[in-house]
């Protein structure tokens, strides 16, 4: 019995200094694209460029990034949003592409992308327009689902037609069972269907007194918190009874493991939040545009603010919630701690290319498999 109990103990101590050792092999890397076609993976704690990817023709104008689950491929899309381009960011190679379909004087883009939490479905939301003599006429809007090994010529395996308008942003739950369309409005589908489930007013919000509610979903940040957040903006008469500006900001919450949102006024604020993101513990959320606003979620409270040296467009965190990332429309990404808010690094993208409004994510992978 007591060699049975030593063999075993060898062995599960062998199994764990393995998983340990793969464990410390991943790192954590911020994910971002540039004109006129590279994708760079930054490393973190070196604070420099650590791969540089051209994406394969036609791939100009990248913008928006997916990561799959795995953090292994970056789902972008290029190409004047025409095509969504995957590349394996271990071996640089081009593993998926989905082209939109260019027919009978259709002209068709992305603006939406969002991947299945088990990695096996694209979704994209695709605006298409007929293209006559003297104008543009728009068609119905669709999410149209690839199988992610669906190769470099990828065809949807399903279309769902008559979509909500004016939508930016797909997400998903962390369980797979909602998938969540954003725009100026708010909706929840059915993945298998396209059914809306549930559809909740953001521009058709309506109070006494005030205005509807303004929002930007454009740029997914939930990577480090599991939490989507955005800003809105709304006028209330009896704000300006009492202040020039008559301005109320709020942060919109949508919570992807729980799968419940809210929306949460925030004092303090007087500088524009362009984007914001959520600290892994829910705590804090950081943001802003000529500045960098921390912001208390218990207390709906700025905690401080610090001038940037100009206008960022993006705003993450780190997965241990100790550094926050500033970026967007040129080439620098600026580092900030998240508790006292000092810079703490910049890192230059090569030949200043610029990033114009390319996502910036967080994933977390081993570059040696």
């Amino acid at each position: 019995m007591r060699r049975q109990v030593t063999l075993t103990t060898i062995l599960g101590a062998l199994l764990f200094a393995l998983a340990a050792s793969a464990h410390a092999a991943e790192k954590d890397y911020i994910l971002t694209a540039a004109n006129p076609n590279k994708l760079y993976l930054i490393d973190l704690k070196r604070r420099a460029v650590a791969r540089a990817y051209e994406l394969p023709d036609p791939a100009v104008g990248p913008s928006f990034i997916e990561p799959s689950p795995d953090g292994r491929i970056a789902y972008v899309v290029a190409n004047q949003a025409r095509d969504i381009i995957g590349i394996e960011l271990t071996s640089g190679k081009e593993v998926f592409r989905a082209h939109m379909p260019q027919v009978k004087n259709e002209r068709v883009v992305n603006f939406g992308l969002t991947v299945s939490p088990d990695g096996a479905k694209i979704y994209s939301y695709e605006i298409p327009v007929q293209a006559k003599l003297d104008r543009y006429e728009a068609q119905p809007n669709r999410i149209a689902v690839y199988a992610a090994n669906g190769g470099l010529d990828a065809k949807a395996e399903a279309v769902f037609i008559n979509m909500p308008r004016r939508i930016r942003l797909l997400l998903f739950s962390k369980d797979g069972q909602h998938l969540y369309a954003l725009g100026s409005n708010f909706y929840t589908l059915d993945p298998e269907t396209g059914r809306i489930i549930a559809a909740y007013p953001l521009r058709q919000w309506q109070e006494p007194d005030a205005s509807p509610y303004d929002t930007l979903n454009f740029w997914p940040t939930p990577e480090s918190s599991d939490v989507f957040t955005a800003v809105v903006v709304d006028g209330r008469a009896e704000v300006a009874r009492s202040y020039q500006n008559t301005d109320v900001t709020a942060l919109f919450h949508l919570d992807l493991k729980q799968g419940v949102f809210t929306v949460s006024p925030i004092k303090g604020v007087q500088d524009t939040l362009f984007a914001v993101a959520a600290s892994p513990d829910k705590r804090f959320a950081f943001g802003g545009f000529r500045t960098l606003s921390k912001i208390d979620l218990k207390k709906g409270a700025l905690v401080k603010r610090v001038d940037l040296d100009r206008s960022y467009y993006q705003f993450n965190v780190s997965r241990d919630g100790r550094e926050v990332y500033i970026s967007g429309a040129m080439c620098d990404i600026v580092i900030h701690d998240a508790g006292n808010l000092e810079k703490k690094a910049v890192v230059l993208l090569p030949d200043c290319a610029d990033m114009a409004g390319a996502a910036v994510r967080v994933v977390r992978l081993d570059l040696g498999k």
